[in-house]
């Protein structure tokens, strides 16, 4: 994995080189290996380099073709680039064995339809000279970050947000954006937090073209809900259990083992849950050697999983390598953790994520493999999913009045109770822009998932086809969020993480195995706890879903003190005492998204240090004083 950023100049004039160094270098924990820039006229790309596969100078980038006149900066990794090479190699010259000189001439002999040949992770640019044209792209699922950004006459990019403030300055707050990402904890689009800033949305590609105007375009090439088949769907559906199985076992284990391809050292997470641990035997398949990483709570037996994961080193036969986790060394890395996911922190699991790559990278690891993925492929929220599944059943028995309640309507009503939001996220200024901003989320998550829902219209029961479409749903917006925590938290010690159950393949079986293969009985991920009956213990397998959680309350004794003068109460007049009164009452996971976006906007609005907000972390007492 690596850092990219880069700028085009959309007058035309030479890039100035500090502000690109600048950029590489907020993006320097990505790829502590190498550095390089390179300005061809009006743009410049920068890159850093985490170096993962050919290990040579070769790999160097910005990297170019033949003649000079298509350079890329490139954080990935292609599975199927040994098998694009070899396609290659008859009408393109190779000087390196690296997978970004594929992408390079792939791009030559395809052109932007290049991308929906590749079977990976990444996030690119590159500067066609001949053309005047930028082309970038991003992987399918959205497991690497790209945010782009358009100022001052100027086209600029990175893998993080804070990198472009080279360019630019620090981006300011997108006010209208703040509600939707509290109530939701992320933003189901291309919008951010920050004004004028853009992701690039996963399956999407962009061009920056400057042949006359400038212009900048962006279409998808990959939707999930486009790949779900009539005919597959009929097929599996028509399958016997044993069948479905045993496919599954080797789809899985084909796709761990092309996922550990790499010239430096592979791990794996193992939390002791089924995803991870199934991953992990998987592995041990391919390389007995495999290092095993796991983080333990120490003093919270209820939500510990080590006991589980001891039992996966015991059924397999190896050791693993374990972090202790305490309420003090997670306050200790909560706020650089944040600071380097860019976003408020709504998955506090980021931050042992954190502590096991830097466990990894200690050890001599570079590459992470992790479970990601298998829940909301697989049916892994059964809870939430059976319900939907009864409410629907319901729903056709006692009338259309119950659909409503199918809707985020408990959401609604919360965020309009007791003045705790309308008035605070209006401005003098722009009221209507406020609502317009956060209808359009809301509305535009509900438009996502009718078409997913379009998308299994041929299944008969509605209840299955209103389950499958809440999965698609997740897969295309819940699952970029984790994503993002995934890359965030591992790249911050130098470390590359890949998801094998997210492999392009696993996808397209998944979206297209009918309901009673995910959910059985009230079980969820019952194929994939199939599947891992071959391989790993059952007490493993068949044990309560904790989802690698903390004890959030008492991690997150804080006082609200640190409200005090801060962000909520500077830019949206929401007082401490309100704030102190919705965290002892709860509501959902409210409470802390206040607090993990004051300490954000601590950051990253008023630009205060790491350390100045780690001391405002340090008091534990919560109540007002």
């Amino acid at each position: 994995m690596c850092g990219i950023c880069g700028i085009v100049n959309l007058n035309g004039e030479p890039v100035v080189e500090d502000a690109l160094w600048r950029a590489v270098h907020a993006l320097d924990h990505r790829g502590p290996d190498d550095c390089g820039i390179k300005t061809v006229g009006p743009a410049g790309l920068g890159h850093t380099r985490l170096s993962i596969i050919d290990l040579s100078e070769a790999g160097h980038q910005p990297m170019t073709n033949e003649d000079g006149a298509i350079w890329i900066t490139y954080n990935g990794e292609l599975y199927n680039y040994a098998a694009l090479r070899s396609e290659l190699a008859a009408r393109h010259t190779f000087r390196s064995q690296s997978d970004t000189e594929v992408i390079i001439h792939a791009y030559e002999e395809w052109g932007e339809a290049c991308v929906e040949r590749f079977n990976g992770i990444f996030a690119f640019a590159i500067y066609d000279a001949v053309r005047r044209r930028l082309f970038a792209a991003r992987d399918h699922i959205g497991v690497k970050p790209f945010y782009y950004s358009i100022a001052g006459g100027r086209f600029a990019f990175a893998s993080e947000v804070k990198a472009l403030s080279a360019f630019d300055g620090a981006p300011l707050l997108a006010r209208e954006n703040v509600a939707e990402f509290l109530m939701y904890g992320w933003l189901a689009d291309s919008r951010t937090l920050f004004d004028g800033v853009r992701s690039l949305e996963p399956g999407h590609r962009l061009t920056l073209t400057m042949n006359g105007e400038a212009r900048v375009e962006t279409a998808c090439y990959y939707r999930p809900a486009e790949r779900v088949r009539r005919d597959r769907y009929a097929e599996w559906d028509a399958a016997s259990d044993e069948k479905v199985i045993a496919y599954c076992d080797e789809l899985l284990e084909t796709s761990v083992g092309e996922q550990m391809i790499s010239d430096a050292p592979v791990g794996a997470m193992c939390s002791g849950g089924v995803d991870s641990s199934l991953v992990t035997a998987l592995a041990l398949k391919h390389n007995p050697q495999v290092k095993i990483f796991n983080v333990s709570l120490r003093d919270n037996v209820e939500l510990n999983e080590e006991p589980f994961a001891r039992a996966v080193a015991r059924h397999l036969g190896i050791e693993i390598i374990y972090y202790h986790l305490d309420r003090e060394r997670f306050r200790d890395a909560l706020v650089e953790t944040i600071w380097h996911s860019d976003f408020p922190l709504y998955n506090l699991n980021a931050v042992p994520v954190y502590y096991i790559s830097r466990v990894a990278r200690d050890e001599g690891v570079k590459v992470l493999l992790a479970g990601e993925g298998g829940d909301e492929l697989f049916g892994g929220y059964a809870w939430r999913y059976d319900r939907l599944h009864r409410n629907v059943r319901a729903r056709r028995r006692y009338g259309k009045w119950i659909a409503g309640l199918l809707n985020r309507t408990a959401d609604l009503a919360y965020i309009t109770r007791d003045d705790l939001f309308l008035p605070h996220f209006r401005t003098t200024t722009d009221d209507v822009g406020m609502a317009l901003g956060f209808a359009s989320g809301f509305f535009g998550r509900g438009a996502r998932f009718e078409a997913a829902l379009r998308a299994y219209g041929f299944v008969a029961k509605e209840e299955e086809r209103y389950a499958q479409a809440a999965m698609l749903s997740d897969v295309r917006e819940y699952l970029e969020h984790l994503l993002n925590r995934e890359d965030k938290s591992t790249m911050q010690s130098s470390v590359e993480c890949r998801v094998p159950l997210l492999d392009l393949r696993v996808v397209d079986f998944a979206v297209n195995l009918p309901y009673r293969f995910k959910v059985r009985g009230g079980e969820g991920k019952w194929l994939i706890k199939k599947v891992a009956e071959r391989h790993l213990p059952r007490e493993v397998i068949y044990r309560k879903k904790l989802g690698f959680n903390l004890p959030a309350r008492e991690y997150l004794d804080i006082s609200d003190r640190i409200f005090e003068g801060g962000f909520w109460e500077r830019e949206f007049g929401v007082p401490r005492e309100r704030i102190a009164a919705e965290s002892v009452r709860g509501g959902g996971s409210f409470w802390y998204g206040f607090l993990m976006t004051e300490i954000w906007g601590r950051l990253f609005v008023f630009g205060e240090s790491i350390d100045e907000v780690k001391d405002r972390t340090r008091n534990t007492r919560k109540k007002a004083e």
